[in-house]
């Protein structure tokens, strides 16, 4: 029997098994359409972590404008 799913389903059509390659065809599609959506999933996960990164910056950098305004106000530091 060959290796590649694709090449086993077709030998059981030929053999005019439609069951075999129907189930063959079945677990090509899952592991495809699983590999895809991992993928997906993985690719979220980095912008999700990302987006989090960006956001963290964010705050960072208005806690410090938010320091620099008290010490500007009190006069601790001149422009």
């Amino acid at each position: 029997m060959a290796d590649n799913k694709l090449e086993q389903m077709l030998e059981k059509l030929v053999n005019n098994d439609r069951t075999g390659a129907d189930e063959l065809f079945h677990e090509f599609v899952i592991e495809k359409s699983r590999g895809i959506y991992e993928k997906m999933l993985e690719t979220d996960l980095e912008d999700l972590e990302n987006s989090h990164e960006c956001a963290a910056t964010e705050s960072l950098v208005k806690d410090i404008s938010e320091i620099c305004d008290f010490f500007l106000f009190f006069g601790i530091v001149s422009r």
